[in-house]
C-alpha cells in the first residue's frame, strides 16, 4: 500500500490518480477547483516525497537489520505501521463525511473552509504514515518518538479543524453526527497509536502476571520513603500498599492452587506467607505511626517495614520488581545514548559557527570522551537484554550507566557554555535543545541506575561467587597445562613482574576481605555485595599473577605448588563469600558469625600459603628452618670441649661471624632484587649461620667457667633470634617491596 493511498479516500490510486483523487475532493459537484490551505500547485511532488521517505525508512530498517544494529521489536514495528494505517483509514472516512458537508453548503466561503480543512486532514495523515515508515526502524530513539508524536498532533489538530469547519458550514444534525462519529474514530485510532509509542518509551510490555501489583507496590513504597516527616501521608500510602500486597498474595495463592507441580505449589505458598507476614508487620507499623504522628521513631519503623515488604514482594513475585527496575535502566540507557549521539552531532554541526576556539576545543574533547563511552553503554544494554537472568550482565549495565554519567554531565556543561559563542542561530538552538535533552536523559539514567543498584545489590554477591568459581576452573586448567609442559608465559610476562603482581594482589585480597567482614558486621546487604565484588576483582588479579609465576618457573613441583595454592585461595574465598551472604541475611546471629570467622581464617591461611609459594620465599623458609634446626643445639645441658684449642676455636668463630655478617648484608640487598637473588642469598645465609652456630658451640665448650659458657650460649641464642627476624623481614619485603615499614624492619633486623 503506497503512502498516498492510506491518506486519501477510497478510489485514489498511485501517481497522477492520487492527484486527481485529491482534486475531486477539492472540487465537489464538478465546480471550480479551490486550493486547500497546504496544497501546492501540483500535489504530485509532495506525494512523491512521501513515497520516497517511506522507501528510505524501509531501506534503513533493512540495513540496520543486516548489520545487527536493529534493537526494535519487529512485532512492535508491524503493530506501529498497522496503527498508523488505521489512523489513515479513519481519516479518509472523515474526509468523505466532510466532503458531504461541503456539497450541501451553499455559502462558498464556508465551503472553502471545509474543503481546506479536509485537505489538510488528508495531507497530515499521509505525512503521519510516511513519518511512521521512516522512524519505525529507530523508534528507540527519543528524537524519532518525538517526531512521530508531533506528526500525530498535526493530525489531531487537522481533525479538530475539520469538525469546527463542518459545524460552521451546516446545521444539518445528521451530517454533523456523521462527521463527529468519523472524527471520534480518527481520535481513537490516533490515541491507540500514541499509546503504543508511549508503551515503548516507558519500557515496553508488562513483565509478568504480577506486573500491576508490583508496579503499585514499587510506586507506593517510593511515596512512603519521600513522605518521611508527614505521618498522615505515610499512613495513607501504607493503606494503599496493604491493599496492593493483599491482591498480590491472593494472586499467588490462586496460582499455587492451580499448580500441578507440588514443589512449585509449595514455593508459591511459602512466598505468599512471607509476603503476608511482611504486610502484617507493615500494617502494625502504620498503626504505630498513626497513633504517634510526631514520633520519628515510629515513622522510621514504618519506612523499614515498607522496605521489608518491598523485598518480600520482589522475592514472592519472582523478582518482578528487580526485572522492572533493570528494564527501566535499559530504557534510560538507550535514551541517554541516543541523546548523547544527537548532542555530538549538533556540536559537530555548530563547529564552523563557533567564534570561541577555546570553548569549541573543550566541547570537542568532552564529545570524544562521551563517544568512547557510548559503545560500552549500548553493549551493556544489549548484554542485559540478551541475558535477562544473568547477574553479571545486569551489573555490567549498571556499571556502564554509572560510568556514563560523569562524562555525559561534562559534555552538557561544555555544550551549554558553547551555545552563546555560536554565531549561527539555528545551530545554537539545536545544540542548546540537544544539551537540554541530554541533561534530562542523564537525570533519568542516574535515578534508574541507583534504583537498579539497590535492587541488584544481592546480585553482586552472586556475580562475585560466579567469578571466583570461574577463576578456580581457570587455575585447574593451567595446572593441567603445566603437567603436560604446555604452560607458557603470556607476552610481556616475566618472573619479576608476576612475582610483584602476586604480592600486590595478595595484599589487595587481604584488604578486600577485611572490608567484606566489616560490611557483613554492619548488616548492609548492598554494601556487602559491593565488598564481595571487590574481593572477586582482587582475586582475578591474584589468579593472573599466580599463572604468570607458574609459567615463568622451570621446576614442575614449584609450578604445581604455586597453582595449587592459588586454587586453594579461590576455594576458601568462595566459601567466605557464600558464608557472607548467609551471615548478612541473619545479622547478629552468633552461629553465622562463628562460621564466617572460621572461613575467614581459612582464607587468610590460604593466602599465607600462597605467599610462601612465591619464588625466593620457599628458599627463605628453608633458611628459617635451617636456623631453627641448628639452634636446637643450644638447648643442650652441657657442651663438651672439641678437639680444637681455645685460640683455634676463637679464630674459627671470628671467621664464621664475618661470613655470617657478609651473608646478612647480601640478604638485605637480595630482598630488593630478583627472586633468584633472594633464593641464592637466603641459602648462603642458612649455610653460614649453621657454620657460625657450630663454631659458637665449640667456643662454648672451651669456656673456662660455667658463667662464661652461659654468656656465650646466651649470645648465640640472641644471634639466632636476630637471624630468624632478618629472614622473616627479608621474606616480607620481597613479597611487598613498596612497604616502607618493612624496609625499616629489615634494616633493624640487619643491625
Amino acid at each position: 500500500c503506497c503512502l498516498v493511498e492510506t491518506g486519501c479516500p477510497p478510489g485514489a490510486g498511485r501517481g497522477s490518480r492520487a492527484g486527481r483523487g485529491d482534486r475531486q475532493i477539492l472540487a465537489p459537484g464538478g465546480g471550480p477547483r479551490r486550493p486547500g490551505l497546504t496544497q501546492s500547485p501540483s500535489p504530485q511532488p509532495r506525494q512523491n516525497l512521501l513515497q520516497a521517505a517511506g522507501m528510505v525508512g524501509q531501506t534503513s530498517g533493512e540495513l540496520l537489520q543486516q548489520i545487527g544494529e536493529s534493537d526494535a521489536d519487529p512485532h512492535f514495528q508491524d503493530m506501529l505501521m498497522q496503527l498508523a494505517k488505521a489512523v489513515a483509514s479513519a481519516a479518509a472516512a472523515l474526509v468523505l463525511k466532510a466532503k458531504n458537508v461541503a456539497q450541501k453548503t451553499e455559502d462558498s466561503a464556508l465551503q472553502t473552509q471545509v474543503i481546506a480543512a479536509a485537505t489538510q486532514c488528508a495531507l497530515s495523515t499521509s505525512q503521519l504514515v510516511a513519518c511512521t515508515k521512516v522512524v519505525a526502524p529507530t523508534i528507540s530513539s527519543p528524537v524519532c518518538q518525538e517526531q512521530l508524536v508531533e506528526a500525530g498532533k498535526l493530525v489531531a489538530k487537522s481533525v479538530e479543524s475539520c469538525v469546527d469547519a463542518s459545524q460552521a458550514a451546516t446545521d444539518d444534525q445528521q451530517l454533523l453526527k456523521q462527521v463527529g462519529v468519523a472524527a471520534t474514530a480518527v481520535t481513537q485510532a490516533l490515541n491507540d497509536l500514541l499509546e503504543h509509542i508511549k508503551q515503548h518509551a516507558t519500557g515496553g510490555q508488562p513483565l509478568g502476571r504480577y506486573d500491576q501489583a508490583t508496579d503499585t507496590i514499587l510506586n507506593v513504597t517510593e511515596n512512603i520513603f519521600s513522605s518521611m516527616g508527614d505521618a498522615g501521608e505515610m499512613v495513607r500510602q501504607a493503606r494503599i500498599l496493604a491493599q496492593a500486597t493483599s491482591d498480590l498474595v491472593n494472586a499467588i495463592k490462586a496460582d499455587a492452587e492451580g499448580e500441578t507441580d507440588l514443589e512449585n505449589s509449595r514455593k508459591l505458598l511459602s512466598a505468599a506467607k512471607i509476603l503476608a507476614d511482611a504486610t502484617a508487620k507493615m500494617v502494625e507499623a502504620a498503626k504505630g505511626a498513626a497513633a504517634h504522628p510526631d514520633s520519628e521513631e515510629q515513622q522510621q519503623r514504618l519506612r523499614e517495614a515498607a522496605e521489608g515488604l518491598r523485598m518480600a514482594t520482589n522475592a514472592a513475585a519472582q523478582n518482578a520488581i528487580k526485572k522492572k527496575l533493570v528494564h527501566r535502566l535499559e530504557h534510560a540507557a538507550k535514551q541517554a545514548a541516543a541523546a548523547a549521539t544527537q548532542t555530538i552531532a549538533a556540536a559537530q554541526h555548530a563547529a564552523t559557527a563557533n567564534k570561541n576556539p577555546s570553548a569549541q576545543q573543550q566541547l570537542v574533547q568532552s564529545c570524544k570522551v562521551v563517544a568512547d563511552q557510548i559503545p560500552m553503554l549500548v553493549q551493556g544494554v544489549r548484554g542485559s537484554q540478551a541475558q535477562p537472568d544473568s547477574p553479571s550482565a545486569q551489573l555490567s549495565l549498571i556499571a556502564a550507566s554509572q560510568n556514563f554519567l560523569q562524562p555525559g554531565g561534562k559534555m552538557v556543561a561544555a555544550a551549554k557554555a558553547t551555545v552563546p559563542t555560536i554565531s549561527d542561530q539555528a545551530s545554537a538552538m539545536q545544540l542548546s535543545q540537544c544539551a537540554k535533552n541530554l541533561a534530562a536523559a542523564l537525570a533519568e539514567l542516574r535515578t534508574a541506575a541507583q534504583k537498579a543498584q539497590e535492587a541488584c545489590g544481592p546480585l553482586e554477591i552472586d556475580s562475585a561467587l560466579s567469578l571466583v568459581q570461574s577463576l578456580e576452573r581457570d587455575l585447574q586448567e593451567a595446572k593441567a597445562a603445566a603437567q603436560e609442559g604446555k604452560l607458557k608465559p603470556l607476552p610481556g610476562e616475566t618472573i619479576e613482574k608476576s612475582t610483584q603482581d602476586l604480592g600486590n594482589s595478595i595484599k589487595a585480597v587481604s584488604s578486600a576481605i577485611a572490608q567484606l567482614l566489616g560490611e557483613v558486621a554492619q548488616g548492609n546487604e548492598n554494601y556487602t555485595g559491593l565488598a564481595a565484588r571487590d574481593v572477586a576483582h582482587a582475586l582475578r588479579s591474584l589468579s593472573q599473577a599466580a599463572r604468570g609465576v607458574a609459567a615463568n618457573t622451570e621446576d614442575p613441583q614449584a609450578q604445581a605448588a604455586m597453582l595449587e595454592c592459588a586454587g586453594d585461595v579461590m576455594d576458601k574465598a568462595g566459601n567466605l563469600i557464600e558464608e557472607a551472604r548467609k551471615a548478612v541475611a541473619k545479622p547478629g546471629d552468633p552461629e553465622s558469625q562463628q562460621r564466617l570467622a572460621q572461613v575467614a581464617k581459612a582464607a587468610s591461611q590460604a593466602l599465607n600459603r600462597c605467599v610462601n609459594c612465591l619464588p625466593g620465599q620457599r628458599d627463605v623458609d628453608a633458611a628459617i628452618r635451617t636456623v631453627g634446626e641448628a639452634s636446637k643445639k643450644l638447648l643442650a645441658d652441657s657442651f663438651p670441649p672439641s678437639s680444637k684449642n681455645f685460640q683455634e676455636a676463637q679464630s674459627h668463630l671470628n671467621r664464621a661471624a664475618a661470613g655470617l655478617n657478609q651473608s646478612a648484608n647480601e640478604l638485605v640487598q637480595a630482598s630488593r632484587g630478583t627472586p633468584q637473588d633472594l633464593a641464592k642469598a637466603s641459602g648462603k645465609f642458612g649455610q653460614d649461620f649453621n657454620e657460625f652456630l657450630q663454631a659458637g658451640v665449640e667456643m662454648a665448650g672451651q669456656s673456662p667457667s660455667k658463667e662464661a659458657q652461659a654468656q656465650v650460649v646466651s649470645n648465640l641464642r640472641s644471634i639466632s633470634m636476630s637471624s630468624s627476624k632478618l629472614l622473616l623481614a627479608a621474606k616480607a619485603l620481597s613479597a611487598d617491596p613498596a612497604a616502607p615499614t618493612l624496609k625499616n624492619q629489615l634494616a633493624a633486623a640487619a643491625r
